[in-house]
């Protein structure tokens, strides 16, 4: 098939445009070359942003001036102007607490000074800074770069020097056509890509920077970007020429440059969409230095492995790359007064006790160094017996499980013997030993849950009963599409709990894994695995009926959903022993910063609590996740009358007292133990380190609370702002409250790093955008939703008529 486009793919007075409005808005690269050269015909040291603001001091420059600068063998010109003076003295003011913040331009240009030099000789990503001197390849075309994040920030002690070891992906320097071989999207021996194949490079490619190795770019260039990939291949792709003659892509370059060798590849698309250049695969060239976004399993994992380093590593690593920074020899932090002490901040904090956990017979258990087990132990509140209930065995991709009997069952009937025997002991019974069992491909995961469901409900009321209580999935490999799909059948069409495994645990039976499987199967069937007793929170619970809110709001992961959606989530005890929960979730524009549907959210919830007392919560602790700094204040301004409005909607006439702390782990801090002997086996400080001077900001209630024992790694503490306190709680009884709720995560038996309440609304919102994502029937992480022939994604927009089950609203079904 032919198609025509009106515009020359390798024209040469096309690409001399595109490089003419290139030189306009110059990259990075060249614009800070421009302002070192005029750094060197001034005689001056000028900080810069890399964009258009530039900090001087004393320049001389009282009207706009040009100037005309050598870069990459071009002249450019420079213009200055004077836009005003910064003054230094607010800094004195906020540790006076003459003022509640720093001004932000006042931060902003201690950052530009900061970064001007790193910027120089490394890549920046944001505040970080890299290089490829200990690159790593991670295949595929990705590689990992080592780097540090460095930025300042005002805190108790005064401006503070915050520094981290960064590593991220790149892409590799390479040939297109070798990366779409190593992508496994063609072979050597293909002469032809298929369409899903195309579309799958589409996503993966578009935006990166490529150059084309039939001609040479200008020094400094960085190429262009990818807009998408061609629906033709090079052969049947068809223009115009100069002359009027239609000849295709491979013609051309046949005449001009050489013929091609797989003109029955597609073409990449650069340019803009209005003015598209289409070039031959074999001609593109990757250029190296940009950051890659989307990494594979495999690349992720290798790339964690780099960056999970315990403390006394990771805390080597930063006074290296400290000395590396030389913030010594740095002319832009001299020119402006500026030096950054060699030492790190040691900072005081205190060690929080455990709070008492008791289980069944009022079996009391004090966790020691964050940790406790199951043994000899009954929950809390046992679930109701596991009778009705199926069970999905999922084939993997080439069939080695096979249908309809086989050693695949036995091997099951062997792990559901010890899951029962480990289940009986911690209060969960499973009498049903004899569970309806299908042996299924992962093709047919909705018709083959519907027919287990619709057997299953016949059988519980033939017997009285309301119906299937539990699907168990087994699975193959621990894919996602698969996964979407199984949560959007069981929440949203069936209105019943499924649990995934993976088959290796069936065929490998571990009695520390049925262990583990039972605490959530017990809170998926509305059973309360563990409560708890701690002084400052009995006190509160005793003064005011009190409700426990969790609120997040998250934006769509790319690899399940492409969508302008973010999801928000609510959840709140439904108990006084904060074993049950109910929840809601909506979603709502990514780019609005606070929760836009809260009142409706937060009234699901109220009205679940209404249900069952007949009458509303007094007080609301609420923990709120995925707050910026900047937005504190308009998130206290909307969210705090969004849920007085809820309130009064469910109750009129009344208004609840409101506590709400917004919980951030996206910081640098981090803690080590002077004293090695105080700290964990793994060098970390021991759980219920807490720090609320030093380090904190001198106008807020707000404190670092490291609650739980890294797994690996070095822990990362949560830092916690009180946006308002109207229980009138105390730092110390909030404090501990609030590392007390990191005791009850119904999934395990160790303490975590957030609040269970905090914790259980990230996994809502999680089981929102897997909804939707099954909902919409994607199949692939990288080819789904992928429009036509250029490859741009398409675009869903927020929809929530995809709704969970109203059987799920009061069971904690996403664990």
């Amino acid at each position: 098939m032919t198609k025509f486009f009106p515009h020359d793919p390798a024209d040469e007075a096309a690409a001399a445009k595109a490089a003419i409005i290139a030189a306009r808005e110059l990259g990075e690269a060249a614009s800070r070359g421009a302002i070192s050269a005029l750094e060197a015909r001034l005689g001056k040291v000028m900080a810069y942003d890399g964009r258009k603001n530039v900090y001087a001091i004393d320049l001389g420059v009282t009207e706009p001036t040009t100037y005309d600068v050598e870069v990459f063998g071009d002249t450019i010109k420079v213009t200055i102007k004077d836009v005003g003076s910064l003054r230094t003295d607010a800094m004195d003011a906020y540790f006076r607490q003459e003022i509640d913040e720093v001004p932000g331009a006042l931060l902003s240009f201690l950052d530009i000074v900061l970064h001007t030099k790193p910027a120089k000789s490394r890549v920046r990503v944001g505040a970080s800074f890299y290089s490829n001197d200990e690159k790593v390849v991670l295949g595929g075309g990705a590689e990992a770069w080592k780097g540090y994040y460095h930025a300042i920030k005002p805190l108790g002690r005064g401006m503070t020097l915050a520094m981290d070891v960064k590593f991220t992906g790149f892409w590799t320097a390479m040939p297109m056509l070798e990366f779409v071989r190593q992508a496994g999207l063609v072979t050597r021996s293909d002469t032809h890509m298929t369409d899903q194949n195309r579309l799958v490079l589409a996503n993966l490619i578009k935006g990166v920077r490529v150059t084309q190795s039939n001609r040479s770019d200008r020094p400094g260039g960085s190429g262009r970007k990818v807009q998408g990939v061609s629906s033709y291949a090079a052969a049947n792709l068809t223009f115009s020429d100069k002359d009027g003659t239609n000849l295709s892509v491979a013609d051309y370059f046949a005449r001009n440059y050489k013929a091609l060798e797989f003109p029955d590849y597609p073409c990449i698309q650069v340019g803009s969409n209005k003015r598209p250049m289409y070039l031959p695969i074999e001609v593109v060239q990757i250029v190296g230095a940009q950051r890659r976004h989307r990494l594979t399993d495999q690349q992720t994992s290798k790339l964690k492995d780099m960056a999970c380093t315990k403390p006394p590593v990771r805390f080597q690593n930063v006074s290296r790359l400290r000395r590396v920074a030389a913030y010594e020899t740095d002319e832009y932090l001299k020119e402006f007064g500026l030096t950054v002490e060699p030492a790190m901040l040691h900072v005081s904090g205190r060690a929080l006790s455990p709070p008492t956990l008791i289980y069944n017979h009022a079996l009391t258990v004090q966790p020691a160094n964050g940790r406790w087990n199951m043994k000899d132990k009954m929950y809390y509140q046992a679930g109701p017996i596991l009778h009705y209930w199926g069970v999905l065995i999922l084939q993997d991709s080439r069939g080695r499980m096979p249908p309809g009997g086989g050693r695949v069952k036995q091997d099951f009937m062997r792990f559901l013997t010890t899951l029962e025997s480990v289940s009986r002991k911690t209060g969960l019974a499973i009498s049903n030993m004899n569970p309806m069992i299908l042996v299924r491909s992962k093709s047919d995961v909705a018709q083959a849950m519907r027919e287990i469901k619709e057997t299953v409900d016949g059988d519980a009321r033939e017997h009285g009963q309301p119906g299937c209580q539990l699907i168990l999935i087994v699975k193959p490999t621990n894919e996602t599409s698969d996964y979407r799909e199984i949560k959007f059948q069981s929440d949203s069409v069936h209105g019943c709990p499924s649990q995934c495994m993976l088959s290796k645990h069936m065929e490998r039976v571990n009695i520390m894994y049925c262990a583990n499987l039972g605490l959530k199967i017990n809170s998926k069937l509305g059973g309360g695995n563990v409560t708890l007793t701690q002084p400052s929170l009995d006190r509160l619970k005793a003064r005011k009926t009190l409700m426990i809110m969790g609120l997040d709001l998250s934006l769509e992961s790319k690899a399940i959903a492409r969508t302008t959606d973010a999801v928000a989530a609510v959840v709140g005890t439904l108990n006084h022993q904060y074993t049950e929960y109910a929840s809601a979730y909506r979603f709502q524009l990514a780019k609005e910063e606070h929760i836009m549907d809260l009142t409706k959210l937060a009234q699901d919830v109220f009205t679940s609590f209404f249900e069952r007392w007949q009458k509303l919560p007094e007080a609301l602790l609420v923990y709120r996740d995925g707050v910026a700094d900047s937005q504190m204040k308009h998130v206290l301004d909307v969210e705090r009358d969004a849920l007085v409005e809820a309130y009064q909607n469910v109750q009129p006439g009344s208004t609840p007292e409101i506590t709400m702390v917004v919980t951030q782990k996206r910081h640098r801090t981090r803690f080590m133990p002077v004293n090695q002997s105080q700290g964990d086996k793994a060098g970390n400080c021991k759980p219920g380190l807490c720090v609320d001077g030093d380090i904190t900001q001198p106008h807020q209630f707000e404190f670092y609370l490291q609650s739980h024992t890294a797994l690996q790694g070095t822990s990362r503490p949560v830092r916690h702002v009180v946006l308002v306190n109207e229980l009138g709680l105390s730092s110390d009884e909030l404090q501990e409250i609030t590392n007390s709720l990191c005791y009850v995560n119904a999934r395990c038996t160790l303490s975590t790093s957030m609040v269970a309440p905090t914790a259980y609304s990230a996994l809502v919102a999680e089981r929102g955008r897997v909804m939707r994502a099954g909902a919409t029937g994607e199949g692939s992480d990288y080819a789904s939703s992928l429009g036509g022939g250029s490859g741009n994604a398409a675009v869903a927009p927020v929809n929530n008529d995809i709704k969970r089950s109203i059987h799920l609203k009061d069971k904690l079904y996403f664990m």
